[in-house]
């Protein structure tokens, strides 16, 4: 036999470049309702690539592209051992100027080199700790679709030479560069609209023996696919076909084969219920329902097909009814239940509430049933899945030691989704998001004490305890003789902005936090004039202060009529969130509506809810409330965000430097220019603040 000596790997990347949108996924509810609705785009996934810096590519028929507007490095998920690199990439489209891409190579850490084609210009770039340098001059190049790029690195010379179609155009020599091993990749780049995509990579391993006779073998992965990718949970699991696809209408089957999905969590329960919800009306061949699965797939489910429900058992690939089908009158968001009593082996469906079928079923068929979802794609596949509730309405202390003794909420698990959480759709019907299971707790009414010396609170600026001074409609909402009066008095003469005023109270989180919940009775005095600019709400962060500063800066201000369109007879609130020196800038409300109205002379109820991403490609949420109304969110439908910056709930990214939230302040800084305003008293009662070190379960989990 023929030794075949590894002298060099050759890796090339073959890419095409088109059109697409973002990515889906949310979090848990308090009965561990899952939300499937949202974007037609999922996060491209594969074993063979990985990301090295950004958040990561997303995926339709055209294309991948990053996910959102931070600059994008992926490679070949393998460290070749090879002394020269080649990466080729395919443009499939004409002149696109902003929107950049082109073929890399990179180390682990995202940095190496890259070409460049931004418009009809090509740069040859290093890419090393953030800094970008550029190595020769830029080239003008004639662009048409099925244009090549291709870069070139040999790492004993140091040579680096990128082509345009074929012929050379850029030539550099750079030290051996200082990093890991690199490996061919592609790098991307949102720079305005994002019209670009990559459609195709292609690697080949050449293996040269020591007779010179090349041996290669090549593997092609198509980037291009259907408008939605896989729909993946840590906290769901695919125990029977291909799995799950996200569509804006919720999840369906990927393939035409039957798929039953089940909780990851194992249940020491009396009852199972799974509960789904359908996203449309009559959809004849389309199946789904809710199901109790095992291991293996193996179980129960509830399929509507058409306008008929029928009961099902599955073992070992065999589907068996168990009861006549029902007809049910359908409509859009109907809901399906199936529960199981494992102590009497009592099966019953529910449609939209009412008892459809019941059946006796074995208690040893089956071990370790969880609840979940059955689909079957048997013609065009239009139905949808938006929801499933999945229940262990138990009666233990959650290890199955005693199934009978009353309800345990830890029957109930919290299901956790990775992505942007979907916008809401009805403000109107969206309730304040509470913690259920807080790990800390604060609640302060100002009557007693120096709030400084409790332990929470550390800093309080121009503000007091005691009654308000002007207003005796101030008086304490609990019924106690204080509250704390924040002095809005501007600065005047010795400041460098003496129309502005400013008053806080500042505290420290008891650990690092990555999901909040507060709430406080905020009075606005007789003489309450908004500030022509700003006024501080609130303000969240971990790390330096300041949106660029800070590991991540959460604040939330409100703002008068210094700009054409803002109130003028109050405030509209802002967002501004800024992660690893990333400042998003202030997001606003279309219609400006006002969270604060001038001379109101009365309390009203502020509640703030902070989620953090969970890891890197999720990200957070942040609602704040007024009298039970939300008034502002990244998931609010009316949020507009800043020009050249992601969507509201796509802002509050996963932090490298530092994921968690350490210290705040209410109220803060107000910015009026506004010649001789009088002072003014705002009060402050009945704070509390709910704190977890993780993120968990809320009533609006996953977010609607």
């Amino acid at each position: 036999m023929k030794q075949i000596v590894l002298q060099r790997r050759i890796l090339a990347i073959a890419i095409c470049i088109a059109t697409g949108a973002a990515l889906i996924t949310n979090a848990p509810v308090a009965e561990a309702e899952i939300s499937f609705e949202g974007a037609t785009q999922e996060p491209f996934i594969s074993t063979k690539l990985e990301v090295v810096l950004g958040s990561g590519m997303s995926r339709d028929a055209a294309g991948v592209k990053p996910i959102d507007a931070t600059q994008t490095h992926v490679r070949f998920a393998s460290d070749p051992l090879s002394d020269r690199i080649d990466s080729s990439v395919v443009f499939g489209s004409g002149l696109l100027w902003w929107d950049m891409n082109g073929p890399g190579i990179f180390d682990a850490n995202g940095n190496g080199y890259y070409l460049q084609r931004n418009g009809n210009q090509v740069k040859l770039l290093q890419y090393s700790g953030g800094s970008i340098t550029q190595i020769g001059s830029t080239v003008t190049v004639t662009v048409s679709g099925g244009d090549s790029a291709t870069i070139v690195y040999d790492k004993t010379s140091g040579t680096l030479r990128g082509a345009y179609n074929g012929s050379t155009v850029i030539e550099g020599i750079t030290p051996t560069f200082a990093g890991a091993n690199l490996s061919p990749g592609i790098f991307m780049k949102w720079g305005n609209n994002n019209l670009a995509r990559l459609s195709s990579f292609e690697s080949t391993l050449e293996n040269e023996s020591e007779d010179s006779t090349d041996e290669t073998s090549s593997v092609t992965l198509n980037l291009t696919g259907p408008s939605a990718d896989p729909f993946i949970s840590s906290e769901l699991e695919t125990v029977l076909g291909a799995g799950m696809k996200i569509s804006p209408d919720g999840v369906k089957p990927r393939t035409q084969n039957q798929t039953h999905v089940r909780s990851t969590r194992p249940s020491h329960s009396k009852t199972l219920t799974a509960s789904t919800s359908f996203g449309n009306g009559v959809l004849w061949w389309d199946m789904n329902g809710p199901g109790l699965f095992d291991a293996d797939g193996n179980g129960y489910y509830l399929q509507r097909n058409g306008n008929k429900v029928e009961l099902f058992q599955y073992a070992n690939g065999s589907a068996v009814s168990l009861a006549s089908p029902v007809a049910v009158s359908v409509g859009a968001q109907d809901k399906c239940t199936l529960e199981l009593d494992s102590a009497t082996g009592k099966l019953l469906g529910r449609y939209n509430g009412s008892v459809i079928v019941e059946k006796a079923v074995s208690q040893t068929d089956f071990v370790d049933l969880r609840p979940g979802l059955f689909m079957k794609w048997s013609n065009s596949n239009d139905a949808t899945l938006t929801s499933v509730t999945l229940s262990a309405g138990a009666a233990d202390p959650g290890d199955g030691s005693n199934p009978g003794s009353g309800p345990n909420p830890n029957d109930t698990k919290p299901y956790t989704f990775v992505g942007p959480k979907p916008v809401i759709t009805d403000v109107s019907k969206y309730q304040e998001t509470r913690i259920l299971d807080p790990e800390w707790t604060y609640e302060e009414n100002f009557s007693s004490g120096a709030i400084t010396e409790k332990g929470f609170f550390n800093h309080r600026e121009k503000a007091w305890q005691g009654v308000h001074p002007t207003d005796s409609a101030a008086v304490p909402t609990d019924g106690d003789n204080a509250i704390m009066v924040l002095n809005y008095r501007q600065l005047g003469e010795g400041s460098d902005t003496p129309e502005d005023g400013w008053s806080q109270l500042g505290f420290n989180l008891p650990f690092n936090v990555q999901q909040l919940e507060m709430s406080y009775d905020l009075y606005l005095p007789n003489n309450y004039v908004a500030s022509k600019f700003n006024h501080k709400g609130f303000v969240f962060y971990s790390g330096s202060y300041g949106g660029v500063n800070a590991n991540i800066h959460i604040g939330q201000e409100n703002w008068g009529n210094g700009t054409a369109g803002f109130p003028h007879d109050g405030a509209t609130p802002s967002l501004n969130l800024g992660t690893d020196g990333w400042n998003m800038g202030h997001s606003f409300l279309s219609d400006k509506a006002k969270i604060y109205s001038n001379n109101a002379g009365q309390w009203q109820r502020i509640h703030v809810y902070i989620e953090l991403a969970k890891e890197p490609g999720d990200y957070g949420r942040v609602e704040v409330f007024s009298n039970g109304k939300l008034v502002t969110g990244t998931s609010h439908p009316n949020l507009v965000p800043r020009d050249n910056t992601p969507q509201g709930n796509k802002q509050l990214r996963y932090s490298s430097s530092g994921n968690y939230l350490d210290k705040g302040y209410i109220l803060g800084w107000m910015n009026h220019a506004i010649e001789e305003r009088e002072t003014m008293y705002l009060g402050v009662d009945n704070f509390k603040i709910k704190v977890r070190s993780t993120v968990g379960a809320t009533n609006n989990s996953p977010a609607p």
